[in-house]
């Protein structure tokens, strides 16, 4: 039985996706559930789903480039009963995926996600739009960006992603996670 699904929407990413599954391999080893990661090759032109394949992930093809639709499709092939949504060139650490899923074990959380963090150095605009963007989404409790995470039930009563729009799907999701969360009593 799987218990998560990692879903890694990608378009080009060949030099990122494999950090980026050796990275959840590793942080999936510190948990006592059982994981799969599902890489949706958006229309490629280079070796991103090879790689993902060597490095032990499903891959599915999501022709049309759309990341609501890639994620989407990565969605509807998952087995888990929580969803995780990451982006290809994103790290994710034994103690977010840890306490990710400690959330929506405890059956009182229908989604969330994480604050961005750079790995690298940025100038200046890039790290004040940041810290303007993190403290408005914690205050309007909006989950977006490179970290997702949902009950799979709950993603999918809400319709997923929207895919009529090219940019915040993901703040579509949260609105509409948020909505379920309150119908059916969790946060």
């Amino acid at each position: 039985m799987i218990d998560y699904s990692v879903i890694i929407p990608a378009f080009n990413e060949e030099d990122h996706i494999g950090k980026t599954l050796c990275q959840l391999h590793l942080a999936s080893l510190k948990t006592d559930l059982t994981g799969e990661f599902i890489v949706v090759d958006n229309n490629s032109t280079d070796t991103t789903a090879l790689i993902a394949e060597q490095h032990g992930a499903i891959v599915v093809t999501e022709p049309f480039r759309q990341i609501a639709r890639a994620r989407n499709t990565g969605a509807k092939s998952a087995q888990g009963r929580f969803l995780i949504f990451v982006d290809a060139d994103t790290t994710v650490s034994p103690k977010l995926l840890k306490k990710t899923l400690k959330l929506l074990l405890s059956e009182k959380i229908a989604g969330g996600g994480a604050m961005v963090e750079f790995d690298t150095p940025c100038h200046f605009p890039a790290k004040a739009f940041l810290c303007l963007w993190q403290r408005l989404s914690k205050a309007a409790r909006l989950a977006a960006g490179c970290y997702l995470y949902a009950r799979a039930d709950a993603f999918k009563q809400t319709g997923g992603f929207e895919e009529r729009v090219f940019a915040s799907e993901e703040l579509h999701l949260s609105f509409n996670l948020r909505c379920w969360a309150i119908a059916n009593g969790k946060r």
